[in-house]
């Protein structure tokens, strides 16, 4: 399990060894691409152990729910639930 706040950021910066982006698991909307881009971001993203959770209901499919930059969140892709630690609006 991992804490972190959602923030926004570059694939390029995270995926650098040494980037300027400390991560601490990956969360992958959806696409409305014939073929979406599922398989080729877990086979970049996997190799850096950390979490990974697909098939979130944000981005570009429907439903697109919302997910809030700086905000503290709890991901457990085992259990394929990502939890809001904060409240929204304080």
């Amino acid at each position: 399990m991992s804490f972190a706040r959602l923030q926004p950021g570059s694939l390029v910066g995270v995926l650098a060894p040494a980037g300027p982006v400390a991560v601490a698991g990956f969360v992958l909307g959806s696409f409305t691409e014939e073929q979406p881009p599922d398989a080729l971001l877990t086979e970049l993203l996997a190799p850096l152990g950390k979490p990974l959770l697909g098939g979130w209901p944000t981005g570009h499919g429907t439903p697109n729910r919302p997910l809030p930059l700086g905000l503290q969140v709890r991901l457990d892709a085992g259990a394929g639930t990502l939890t809001m630690l904060e409240d929204l609006i304080a």
